[in-house]
């Protein structure tokens, strides 16, 4: 037999069938009052079957206009304000007629979801259908809107009017995802295209109407997305899915509220259609959308409150597969974007993109692009050097991982991107910021460490002749790109495994700074140099050499040979050389007394600290003729005007009571006055006896300022925004803490101290501003 015969007598049957039951229906309806609206679509699929036996005909003027018609007659009564008579009773009528449309609808669905047909040509007329499916379940959604005051009356009705079409709208996913379509015709291209925007437009108009029935429609389209992935990656342009998404989940972040449970759950399933929408489909015109998205979600989980906390554990994983997933294009909408982050005055904004420039390159280590990953470097750098040290030093992680994302990057390309990256960190270990230099350090030593032992020591070279060319200007030392670049050298100089190879090939370690600076000594190099600046500089890098007991007597010698005129950097230096050795301590100890005695009122803070350094270590060893010293030296710092002193001075008393559990002599003989024991006893309970304000500060800097021993130096142009824009933030997310927490008694106290600084501050501006 034919096919065409076998699919006549198929369908022939199949219309056999359905008359029988249809008039089945029409007399038990009858027998109950039904209304003859129902009957009369009926009779009229009845018809139609009986002309035609093809299942299409099931739909043929399925749709009509009647379903559309009834809710535009309901809104026309709603809004009509000169109408006659009672409109409740017309509007049941109505809704009710809307529902046997529905019945009547669901019931040809059933008979074709029970068939066999595969064909795309059935879509057309479910497509046609579909369309009055989504202006109901739109209507259902605005119904607060549409109806008023009459919701109430209504509620019941317009609840079985959604639940009718949800049923109605799972039949047609059941059988679309039965057809068969050819995508290599153009015609069936056409059409599934549309039906993917038909069940988007879906789960749009039922967004706030039904979590379940919403879920159902992505879940079909994502399906039908992944089923024909291959032939529609060029055709499936999600920007409006994708556009809605990023708006809605937005908006429910900015309305969460802690233990939310319900907005998390939401939150996390749109983010996870919002993942396999740009898995499984095109984006073309939404790219800044989803940046800007990102970037709302990482600068929303910085401010690291317990609602931050709460949305991060949840939504960050999808945050890092958007990224991973990008296109091309997303990346130059980074590029070109990052320019106007790094000029605005939001350090949260340049923090997630530094944490979106991390996921970019953590791609490059799986699909290297030699010229991209030099992009997204560059911006990298402009990144770090616009951002507050403050955010850096509490985003650790982001350092970290940017740091490891980018060495391996390197690693992994062509030798030549590190070429072209040298540059760009030779730059910033030579700029006076401190986080581009670090970052720019950590990242020269992670890959000198992967490097052939040949290419590491050409890069030493590098390095060591760059030092050589700076050494020579004289401000060169009190430049911090000195300390940048002396302690890159010493990082890498660990690194060298052949250090014979080195010196043959690196004539610069013939200068004695470089030699000091990476920790190259000898017996002699204390006693050859009489500058003493250059002694300063030795001995401060002795305490972080393994092992430099060989330098015991020449250590000795200096002690010896110590003058009233040598600087306090030269005495800490001497000293902090000493304490980490205990046979080096035993045998200078004699030799302290002219430091310990040359105490006088004058001194410079740091000169204190470094004499009481030195009484810590000594104290246990120390012969009982210094006691007397050291016993003055406690009292007159115990009240001296310096807050670090005399706490360095508590510190170190409380220090030695504690080792010698009180029976100390010296212990005895301070204890035995009254004020020692009451300033101790006060900073073990941490007691402040006096609450410096505004002007207490003030008069100090100018007592200071007279007697030469200050003079500031800083400008403060420009600063005082950003530090308003933080003390804002910090109020806000302080305000959002106390609604959301109980308050103890101590913290409010607190809060008032703190206002009242706040406000003394204010006093003080307005005076200063009346002056003028």
């Amino acid at each position: 037999m034919a096919i065409a015969d076998r699919e006549s007598k198929y369908y022939g049957e199949l219309a056999s069938s359905y008359i029988e039951r249809v008039n089945e229906l029409i007399n038990q309806l009858s027998s109950v009052g039904c209304s003859a609206l129902l009957i009369y679509y009926i009779i009229k699929y009845q018809r139609k079957m009986m002309d035609d036996s093809t299942e299409e005909n099931f739909l043929d003027d399925f749709h009509d206009t009647d379903l559309m018609k009834q809710l535009n007659d309901v809104k026309q009564i709603i809004n009509d304000s000169n109408y006659e008579g009672s409109k409740e009773p017309a509007i049941h009528t109505l809704l009710q007629n809307c529902i046997e449309i529905l019945n009547t609808e669901k019931y040809s669905m059933e008979c074709i979801d029970e068939g066999s047909c595969t064909s795309s040509s059935i879509v057309t007329d479910l497509l046609s259908y579909e369309k009055d499916i989504i202006a109901l379940f739109k209507h259902c959604s605005e119904s607060n809107l549409i109806y008023g005051n009459l919701i109430m009356n209504v509620k019941q009705l317009l609840t079985e009017l959604f639940k009718k079409a949800s049923e109605i709208q799972i039949l047609f996913f059941s059988i679309i995802e039965k057809v068969k379509f050819d995508l290599t015709l153009k015609k069936d291209l056409s059409l599934l295209l549309r039906v993917l925007q038909y069940i988007w437009y879906g789960a749009k108009a039922v967004y706030n109407a039904s979590n379940k029935i919403m879920a159902s429609h992505w879940k079909a389209y994502i399906t039908m997305s992944k089923k024909y992935a291959v032939e529609l990656k060029d055709y499936i342009i999600n920007d409006e899915p994708i556009d809605f998404l990023c708006s809605e989940i937005k908006k429910t972040i900015l309305s969460f509220e802690f233990n939310d449970e319900a907005s998390l759950k939401l939150s996390t399933y749109m983010m996870s259609v919002l993942v396999k929408l740009c898995s499984y489909g095109r984006i073309s015109k939404s790219h800044n959308v989803v940046l800007e998205f990102i970037l709302f979600l990482n600068s929303y989980w910085l401010s690291d409150t317990q609602d931050a906390v709460s949305v991060k554990d949840r939504l960050s994983q999808f945050v890092d597969q958007l990224v991973l997933l990008s296109d091309d294009t997303f990346v130059e909408t980074f590029q070109s974007s990052s320019q106007e982050i790094i000029n605005s005055n939001s350090s949260s904004q340049k923090m997630s993109a530094m944490y979106i420039a991390m996921l970019l390159i953590k791609r490059l280590t799986t699909t290297p692009c030699d010229q991209q990953a030099q992009q997204i470097i560059c911006v990298v750098f402009d990144l770090i050097k616009s951002i507050d040290s403050v955010m850096c030093c509490y985003n650790v992680d982001i350092y970290e991982d940017l740091l490891i994302n980018v060495a391996s990057v390197i690693l992994i390309s062509d030798y030549n991107l590190f070429e072209n990256v040298e540059n760009i960190l030779i730059e910033n270990i030579l700029n006076t910021e401190y986080w581009p230099a670090l970052f720019s350090s950590d990242l020269w030593i992670i890959i000198m460490r992967y490097l052939s032992p040949d290419l590491c020591i050409l890069q030493f070279s590098k390095l060591a002749k760059l030092y050589e060319a700076l050494v020579v200007f004289p401000c060169f030392t009190q430049c911090p790109q000195h300390i940048y670049i002396e302690m890159l050298l010493k990082r890498h100089f660990s690194l060298v495994t052949n250090k014979k190879q080195l010196v043959n090939c690196c004539p610069q370690l013939k200068l004695q700074r470089l030699k000091s600076s990476i920790g190259i000594l000898h017996v002699s190099t204390l006693s050859k140099y009489n500058q003493l600046s250059e002694m300063i500089k030795i001995i401060s890098i002795l305490p972080e050499q393994t092992n430099y007991e060989h330098l015991n007597e020449e250590i000795i010698h200096l002690w010896n040979s110590i003058k009233d005129e040598y600087p306090p950097e030269y005495l800490s230096a001497l000293v902090e050389v000493s304490i980490g050795s205990e046979k080096l301590l035993k045998t200078i100890i004699p030799k302290t007394t002219k430091i310990l005695s040359s105490c006088t009122y004058d001194d410079s803070t740091e000169m204190k600290r470094c004499r009481l350094r030195l009484i810590r270590s000594i104290l246990l060893h120390m012969p009982r003729f210094q006691e007397k010293l050291i016993m003055d030296i406690f009292l007159q710092y115990l009240f001296d005007y310096h807050p670090l002193v005399q706490q360095w001075t508590i510190e170190t008393i409380v220090y030695f009571s504690s080792v010698t559990e009180g029976q100390s002599n010296l212990i005895s003989m301070l204890f035995k006055q009254s004020e020692v024991r009451t300033i101790i006893k006060d900073y073990l309970e941490m007691k402040i006896n006096h609450t410096y304000t505004h002007d207490d500060f003030i008069q100090y800097f100018e007592q200071l300022s007279l007697c030469g021993k200050f003079q500031h130096m800083c400008t403060f142009n420009g600063k005082l925004d950003k530090v308003l824009d933080t003390l804002k933030t910090d109020i806000d997310c302080l305000n959002d803490i106390v609604c959301k927490t109980q308050i103890t008694a101590d913290e409010l106290e607190r809060l008032k101290e703190y206002s009242s600084l706040l406000n003394n501050i204010c006093e003080a501006m307005k005076f200063n501003i009346e002056d003028l």
